[in-house]
């Protein structure tokens, strides 16, 4: 259950803390020490079923908040998933997590600014053109994943329109071309039967979206590439977390 959640911890270190955190209305935010940010869906439940354990503080080692990836209360999943990529979504790590071979997997840092805009439509054109796409738990809405090529299949908690809900995942995996995972999905605990299940259907996995990780560890799961997120302007991210920055904010710093 825990394998994947267990590599992207195994691949931090003890010495990186956390130098500011919120828990918006929509998104978690963390900086780190060496000024990289990482973000996170905020997934609200309608009752309170699991205690918060501890409570997260400056100066606590980013290792140790992203240890609660493995929390079922959501709100300390997501500020971990937030830690996690405040420690791999880092631009110092660039060159331990840049493009690889097409037998190692691709590693791509989304751009910001109003580039950052046709970062899901490029990522399309490029992996999703052809087939059909297992779509999980994406931060877009039906209306722009409809102007994309291919098919999408989207699964989601709460479905739109046309979508499935997420359990829906292992019959249609087997018929679909690829898997497309986003950071909700690993705050949920969803992402590695996902990927397990894709993996032994022989279909390509992605990681798409502001809130995953660019961990390389994540090769050896079956991910054929991550297109994530590095924050270029942190000050004013973090001031926009605040007042319940909407996607389309964010992508801009």
């Amino acid at each position: 259950m825990w394998e994947i959640y267990d590599a992207l911890l195994a691949g931090m270190n003890e010495s990186e803390t956390v130098e500011e955190w919120l828990i918006g209305p929509r998104w978690s935010v963390v900086r780190g020490s060496s000024g990289s940010i990482g973000i996170a869906p905020v997934i609200v439940e309608k009752y309170d079923r699991f205690d918060v354990s501890y409570q997260p503080a400056a100066g606590m080692s980013l290792k140790d908040v992203a240890a609660y990836i493995r929390s079922w209360n959501f709100m300390e999943a997501s500020l971990a998933m937030a830690a996690i990529n405040a420690f791999y979504n880092d631009p110092g790590k660039r060159t331990d997590a840049g493009d690889g071979d097409a037998d190692t997997g691709r590693w791509r840092q989304l751009p910001g600014g109003r580039r950052s805009r046709r970062a899901f439509r490029s990522f399309c054109e490029e992996n999703t053109s052809e087939g059909v796409t297992v779509l999980a738990e994406p931060v877009y809405d039906n209306d722009e994943i409809a102007e994309v090529p291919g098919r999408m299949d989207v699964l989601r908690k709460e479905p739109e329109f046309r979508d499935y809900y997420v359990s829906a995942y292992r019959e249609l995996i087997p018929e679909t071309d690829r898997l497309v995972l986003s950071g909700r999905s690993f705050v949920e605990k969803n992402a590695e039967p996902m990927m397990e299940r894709a993996v032994s259907c022989g279909k390509p996995v992605f990681l798409f979206g502001p809130d995953v990780p660019l961990c390389p560890a994540l090769r050896q799961y079956g991910v054929t590439a991550v297109w994530g997120f590095e924050v270029e302007k942190p000050d004013e991210l973090m001031r926009s977390a605040k007042t319940g920055m909407q996607r389309d904010q964010f992508l801009r710093l």
